[in-house]
This record gives structure tokens, C-alpha cells and sequence, in this order.
């Protein structure tokens, strides 16, 4: 159920601070103490919402850190892209630090709500808090001023999944130490 709560919260938020089709160079961000301030972004075509959740690594067989990002961008249309990738600092015999690039989720004028629900889904269980609560004028989210490069990137990511097919999941790019560790450890079955 938190996954509904939270992808409203979320999806609402951009909705009234990036709105859809927005092309002006003026954007009202609300701040986490709930004061509107207007904000010179040149162009809110190259702005993207970026919300940052930590996970919960499988303490049976690592210590360490895991976070969720997710990236909201509409590229001044009205259809809305949502993208998602991993990163990770974990630690067993060896240390593991990497991410996984940006898998696209969803891009359309309704249905990028439900891409929402399905990153969500399929980290449930395993999200524990949003990162960035507390953290600059706009409280959990960040808005994230994109540069041409990094949008030629993301709409060739975008492309790929509804041109070529490419229905990767985050969860299987996640890198994992071998389940045999947690015998080792102590923790698994004798």
C-alpha cells in the first residue's frame, strides 16, 4: 500500500513543480517549509525531478549502502519519461562500488504514473528512507538541470525500450555476492 502513498506524493509533486509542456524559463519550486520561491531556470525543457531512496543491502551476506534513483523528465512535452538505476558500496571479503545505468520505466502522458508503481514494486521491502529529506529548498527531491548530452543519452535509453524491446529490470543489473557466502558466514542454513 506505502507504494500507492508514495508514487501519489511523488507524481503530484511533479506535476505542480515541472507541470507538463513547460517551456518557460521560470520555475515555482515549493521548499520543504512550504513557501512557493520562483526560480530562473533558462529553460525548465532541460530540468528533470530526481528522487533518491537508500535500500536495504541483505545483511545476511554484505555490509554496506544501496540507493534507488529515480528521474522524472518531461523535456517540455507533455509526455513525462521515468527512468531508474542503482548504485551500490558493499562489502563481504572484497568491496563492490558501482551502478547501474538508467533503465527507462515508462514514457507516456498517463501511464508514466504507473512505471511510478512498478520501480516501487519491484523495491519493495527493500527502501527504507528518501535520501535527500531535509536537503536543499525543495526538501526530498532534487531538481536536476540535465545537459544536452545527458538528454541525447536518456531519450537513446527511452528509445531502446519501445523501439527495440529492451525490458531490462534494475533488479537484475543490481550486482549481488554469491548466496554460498552466507554459509561462511554463519548465517545461512548448516
Amino acid at each position: 500500500m506505502y507504494e500507492n502513498i508514495v508514487q501519489n506524493i511523488i507524481c503530484s509533486q511533479f506535476d505542480s513543480t515541472f507541470g507538463r509542456s513547460r517551456s518557460d524559463t521560470k520555475a515555482t519550486i515549493q521548499t520543504h517549509g512550504g513557501r512557493s520561491i520562483t526560480v530562473d531556470t533558462n529553460s525548465a525543457i532541460d530540468h528533470a525531478m530526481q528522487v533518491k531512496f537508500s535500500l536495504s543491502p541483505n545483511y545476511d551476506v554484505e555490509d554496506g549502502y544501496r540507493n534507488l534513483t529515480i528521474l522524472l523528465f518531461g523535456n517540455g512535452s507533455n509526455y513525462i519519461a521515468v527512468y531508474a538505476k542503482v548504485d551500490w558500496h558493499v562489502q563481504y571479503t572484497t568491496t563492490e562500488k558501482g551502478e547501474s545505468p538508467w533503465v527507462c520505466y515508462g514514457y507516456h502522458d498517463s501511464c508514466w504514473r504507473d512505471a511510478m508503481g512498478t520501480i516501487l514494486r519491484e523495491f519493495h521491502g527493500r527502501i527504507n528512507t528518501i535520501d535527500y529529506l531535509f536537503n536543499g529548498p525543495t526538501g526530498w527531491y532534487k531538481d536536476v538541470t540535465l545537459t544536452e548530452e545527458q538528454i541525447v543519452s536518456l531519450k537513446a535509453i527511452r528509445d531502446a525500450r519501445y523501439e527495440k524491446g529492451d525490458w531490462t529490470r534494475l533488479t537484475d543489473l543490481e550486482f549481488h555476492f554469491p548466496v554460498l557466502i552466507t554459509k561462511s558466514r554463519g548465517r545461512g542454513d548448516e
